[in-house]
């Protein structure tokens, strides 16, 4: 129950519906239906990871450790990290707060952000 409270939620169906409101988010976000197919057909190839005790006292841990650094994350990205960290996977994202992270903790990401950066907008 304490690694749930430190993500933010009040319990561990809460920090999962957060976690399914990022990803309505970012197919939300989208702009055309092309966009939207595309991410939906990345987001369905995804594995899903069991959201056992052992991934909130990860998230827990690592929230922690960030803060003490005196780095502010979202609580979202804080368990996506966790995740990542359990199934010893690669972050592919174009969020500083991943790059972030990944200088304090063994997190392994792949960053567009300064291909992101460089974009017209």
């Amino acid at each position: 129950k304490a690694a749930v409270n430190a993500i933010g939620a009040r319990t561990k169906k809460e920090a999962i519906e957060a976690g399914l409101r990022s990803l309505v988010r970012y197919c939300a976000g989208t702009r055309t239906v092309k966009e939207f197919q595309r991410l939906k057909m990345r987001f369905d190839a995804l594995d899903s990871v069991d959201t056992d005790n052992s991934l909130w006292q990860e998230a827990c841990e690592l929230g922690f450790k960030m803060r003490r650094k005196g780095i502010t994350v979202p609580h979202t990205d804080i368990l996506i990290a966790a995740c990542a960290l359990k199934t010893e996977s690669t972050i592919v994202h174009a969020d500083a707060h991943f790059d972030l992270m990944a200088k304090h903790a063994r997190l392994k990401v792949e960053s567009f952000v300064p291909a992101v950066q460089k974009r017209p907008g």
